[in-house]
């Protein structure tokens, strides 16, 4: 893993440094401290109006190798999405779930896939539309464990969806989704 260099900016402009490059964390143990304790740190960023600081170093969390850092960071970013503004959240959280699902290494796809739950229901429907559309490509994807992901989210996603929707974007997924187990 490369060192990670990861910080926060206070509302008042001072920094609040996490992990920096000279530090050399690498060690799951503190990487899984780090993204249980963010998720509770709204408080000390000036409360939920700025709770998008703490967004960057759990986007770095869920593209680590250990997979139980990157559950826990999902598990503080479902967290603090789940407080945020509408607006926070459309400017904020859909473009981290975005970029992780377009993450190079599966590692950041396999958490993206338990973002969307969260990103999906205060979406504009242009932005719904495209959650979706990459979910379905999950669900499709090359690699097992991105399927595997999308399979085990599936559930918390479609429970998101309008049942329009749900029947023709989603229920065709099921099919795929069910299909991991048979060929992996």
């Amino acid at each position: 893993m490369d060192p990670l260099t990861v910080g926060l900016v206070h509302p008042d402009g001072s920094a609040i440094l996490i992990a920096s490059e000279n530090n050399d964390v690498d060690d799951d143990e503190v990487l899984l401290a780090m993204a249980e304790e963010l998720g509770v740190f709204i408080p000390y960023v000036g409360g939920v109006e700025y709770a998008h600081v703490l967004l960057p170093p759990l986007e770095t969390l869920c593209s680590v190798e250990e997979t139980c850092v990157r559950d826990k960071a999902v598990e503080s970013l479902c967290h603090i999405g789940a407080q945020m503004r509408e607006s926070n959240l459309v400017d904020w959280f859909a473009p981290l779930v975005k970029r992780l699902a377009a993450g190079e290494w599966f590692t950041s796809r396999v958490s993206s896939c338990g973002l969307f739950h969260i990103a999906y229901p205060r979406a504009p429907d242009q932005l719904k539309a495209e959650l979706r559309s990459m979910y379905s490509q999950f669900c499709q994807d090359d690699m097992p464990m991105v399927r595997r992901a999308a399979a085990l989210n599936l559930g918390k996603f479609a429970a998101t969806i309008e049942p329009n929707q749900l029947k023709t974007d989603i229920l065709s997924l099921r099919t795929v989704a069910l299909s991991f187990g048979q060929y992996n």
